[in-house]
């Protein structure tokens, strides 16, 4: 066994800087006219998931894209919320 010739001289003498960081948001974004599979991956990008997705008839929009959403579109939420979305029926 080695022994360090320096072993009492073992401190530290630079000063050691904590940062501290951002936590991790999801910015939710607008997901109408989107298909539920696209809607899926912006969501991701994100950093939210996608919730339950429900159907509903509807006057407007393409069958099977995205026509409400449970969060509104620019607010911030803690990373990996879920977002709820109507699909047109």
């Amino acid at each position: 066994m080695l022994r360090d010739p320096n072993a009492t001289n073992n401190t530290v003498t630079t000063p050691i800087t904590v940062e501290r960081r951002a936590a991790v948001a999801c910015n939710v974004p607008s997901l109408k006219g989107l298909t539920k599979a696209l809607a899926a991956r912006v969501l991701a990008i994100a950093r939210c998931e996608l919730g339950k997705a429900t159907k509903k008839k509807a006057k407007k929009g393409k069958r099977g894209t995205v026509i409400k959403q449970s969060k509104k579109a620019k607010s911030v939420l803690p990373a990996g919320s879920k977002v709820n979305v109507t699909l047109k029926k």
